[in-house]
């Protein structure tokens, strides 16, 4: 290796020509060549043309590129970057660089092995400025690179002399460019701390601080270098922790040196670069504590994510499955385990609270059973009410077993439940032995007598009501699967346009609120024979109009009791929610919980409308009414032994007659008109307690209560109503002495 330095004729005369106000053009070039081991890559393209760059420092002269227009003299000067950022413009002079096989003008400076910033990107520009001693423009392209350039040279016959294989060095020129600070970075350096014998070291990694994982290992001569980063940041997102380990493992017999270096920056990255944890022995013992109280799998989950928000959620479900299987099995029961545990809970407890089994049917040869829970104070509320409601709840279970929940329905419509009921099918044989196992064990309480069944549209569970409740029961049907079914049938179905779609669930929500029996039954006839047409309709609504076990889905069927299922729906969200957290547990786990839901619904604190509350607001719309001029009319009916109250509609100011004879003779001639006359006045029927009057009215069906009944009721003096139902505003008290003197608007004094 060798350096030549060389200065040209042309740079001499150059600095000659800039002396006075250009003083800062007389520098000098270095050039300096440096002979490269033969084993080093051949040199690229852009290499190569680095060291045939020449500087284009020219005045206007004659012979300069600028006024003749030619380009041959123009040479590319290099900005030299080192401590200060500065400009040069380098002419090599004579020393011109040959290449056998090819010439190439240089475009970048990505090849160039810069000395003292290798990772600095060179960029070429080029600048005019007007020299004042003469006023002649120069060309100075600029090439932004660090001080020291050397080209990486392979072939030694690319280069003529042993002179020119030498680098350039470039000495600043400085007035051409402006200077740029050049930002420092700190180096850190590494601080051993600790030694430990080699099969420590992997313990040691995986628990110092929050854990290293191995990113490269070298192999010099002296040992192994291992590298490690810190685990909280996911190993392929940038930038990483700044906190680094280096695990030195020497060839010799001797311990091995553990050094760090940085501080850890993990808590400032994003979230999504933040790595998950890993579950510690600690965590696995909460979770079996949580596992083995029969808390839910994913309550169990969520405890632990609220504990530590990184932890992995793959991990966290293994370890969760891991511990049920190791407390309960694989989840699965046999049928014997299953029979020991209803024979240990078939004794009837002291606590009213606690639940228990009052049925159970388990056939050992073809893997079905059916079991019935309930609790003393539940089954207290059946002889009580007259209304039950059943329902079918899924996805409890990661076996596909269904819940059976029976319910009674209170004065309020709120449903209340009675038993739960876990079977393998659904049939008619399981449902009725479910329902004969709740009334046996209720009639301990009292006497039973189911008058209504609500439900869907199930016919087993409709056909089991019947056999156990009696042939008298009233089979109500939901109306909101009926609307349902509807519209599945309308996209099942497209005989009817969308309009007519539309205008079918609109009456059909009309014929839903029927005031009376005559009235649906009037306008159900009109509505059937306005879409006779529809073939494929008819034939589907049919069902829903002549089926006695289907038709009772309209509000007038069963005045005061619900004609929706939607207070056993809510009971059923309510398990699947507060309970189960919308998580399927094992059949093992399930019946903890269900005994818990037992518990629960079985709180003496628990409200249950036994009679009909009277809501604030129903008073005070009274009260308006009574201080109204409107005139309500009555009506006895001695061969019925009831009394009817007509009152008249909102937009109306009494009943006459003929509205009573219409009211309770309905004819029709089209469903138009049934739409119209609804409303217009409604009848309160008058028998006993005043809680337990009726009322023809859509807020009646909705709430069981309403104000025409308190009308009713304030009129024949048997209710009164609260102060608070008094609706007349303050009045405003005048002032005392004359009205004050105003003067007119816009006129001046």
């Amino acid at each position: 290796m060798f350096s030549v330095r060389q200065t040209s004729e042309d740079q001499r005369k150059m600095e000659q020509n800039h002396a006075g106000p250009s003083e800062s053009f007389r520098r000098s070039s270095e050039i300096q060549i440096t002979k490269r081991k033969s084993s080093s890559p051949p040199p690229s393209s852009t290499a190569m043309s680095a060291t045939r760059s020449r500087s284009s420092c020219v005045h206007d002269r004659k012979d300069s590129p600028l006024s003749s227009g030619s380009t041959a003299g123009v040479s590319r000067p290099v900005k030299s970057v080192g401590k200060q950022e500065h400009q040069s413009v380098v002419r090599h002079g004579t020393a011109k660089l040959k290449h056998k096989r090819r010439k190439k003008k240089i475009t970048s400076m990505n090849d160039v092995n810069v000395k003292g910033n290798p990772d600095a990107t060179p960029t070429i520009k080029t600048c005019y400025r007007q020299d004042h001693q003469n006023g002649s423009v120069l060309n100075i392209s600029e090439s932004i690179a660090p001080p020291v350039i050397t080209a990486n040279v392979q072939n030694e016959s690319s280069l003529i002399g042993e002179a020119e294989q030498a680098p350039v060095k470039v000495e600043p020129l400085h007035g051409t460019v402006a200077e740029t600070p050049q930002t420092t970075r700190s180096k850190e350096t590494w601080t051993v701390i600790h030694q430990l014998p080699l099969p420590q070291l992997d313990g040691f990694v995986a628990s110092f601080e929050n854990g290293f994982r191995l990113k490269t290992e070298n192999n010099p001569a002296k040992g192994r270098m291992r590298y490690y980063n810190c685990t909280r940041i996911k190993v392929r997102a940038k930038p990483q922790c700044s906190r680094q380990l280096l695990a030195f493992i020497p060839n010799t017999v001797g311990p091995v040196s553990v050094s760090v270096k940085g501080h850890h920056t993990c808590h400032e990255a994003p979230t999504g670069t933040v790595a998950r944890t890993k579950i510690t022995k600690e965590d696995l013992q909460i979770i079996d504590q949580l596992v083995g109280s029969g808390v839910p799998s994913k309550h169990v989950k969520l405890q632990m994510q609220a504990n530590n928000s990184h932890l992995a959620k793959g991990s966290l479900n293994y370890a969760v499955k891991m511990s049920q299987k190791k407390i309960y099995g694989n989840g699965e029961m046999s049928l014997g385990e299953l029979e020991a545990w209803v024979v240990s809970k078939s004794t009837t407890p002291e606590a009213a609270e606690q639940g228990y089994v009052i049925g159970q049917d388990i056939d050992r040869d073809n893997g079905k059973f059916r079991i019935v829970l309930s609790s003393k104070r539940m089954l207290s509320l059946l002889p009580r009410f007259r209304t039950i409601a059943a329902d079918c709840t899924f996805k409890t279970t990661l076996q596909g077993y269904p819940l059976l929940v029976v319910c009674v329905i209170d004065e309020m419509r709120k449903a209340h439940p009675v038993a739960f009921a876990c079977v393998t099918h659904q049939e008619h044989i399981d449902y009725e032995f479910v329902f004969r196992s709740l009334l046996t064990a209720a009639s301990q309480h009292g006497d039973v007598n189911i008058c209504n069944f609500l439900s869907d549209g199930e016919a087993a569970l409709k056909n089991a009501a019947r056999t156990v409740f009696g042939q008298s029961v009233a089979l109500l049907n939901c109306y909101f699967h009926v609307k349902q079914n509807l519209i599945k049938h309308f996209k099942k179905s497209k005989e009817l346009s969308a309009d007519i779609q539309n205008q079918v669930l609109r009456e059909v929500t009309l014929l839903q609120i029927a005031p009376t029996k005559p009235h649906f039954a009037a306008a159900l006839e009109l509505f059937i024979a306005k879409y006779s047409q529809y073939e494929a309709f008819s034939l589907f609504f049919d069902k829903y109009a002549r089926n006695e076990k289907f038709a009772l889905w309209y509000e007038a069927a069963q005045p005061g009791v619900p004609s929706t299922n939607n207070a056993i729906e809510a009971i059923n969200k309510s398990i699947k929610h507060n309970y189960l957290k919308r998580h399927k547990e094992p059949f093992s786990t399930f019946k903890v919980q269900l005994m818990n839901i037992i518990q629960a619904y079985s709180n003496p604190e628990r409200v249950i409308a036994l009679d009909r509350s009277i809501a604030l607001a129903d008073e005070r719309e009274a009260f308006d009414f009574l201080k109204s001029s409107k005139k309500i009319r009555t009506i006895n009916r001695n061969e019925q032994g009831k009394i009817f109250v007509f009152v008249p509609g909102r937009n109306h100011r009494e009943v006459s007659p003929v509205d009573i004879q219409r009211f309770e003779n309905p004819e029709y001639r089209t469903i138009d008109a049934y739409l119209e006359d609804i409303g217009k006045i409604h009848r309160v029927e008058v028998t006993g307690n005043f809680k337990t009057w009726n009322c023809t009215c859509s807020q009646f069906f909705k709430s069981n209560g309403c104000a025409h009944i308190l009308v009713v009721a304030v009129k024949r003096n048997v209710y009164t109503l609260r102060p608070e139902a008094n609706t007349a505003q303050l009045s405003i008290k005048k002032t005392g002495g004359r009205p004050k003197f105003i003067s007119k608007a816009l006129c001046k004094d």
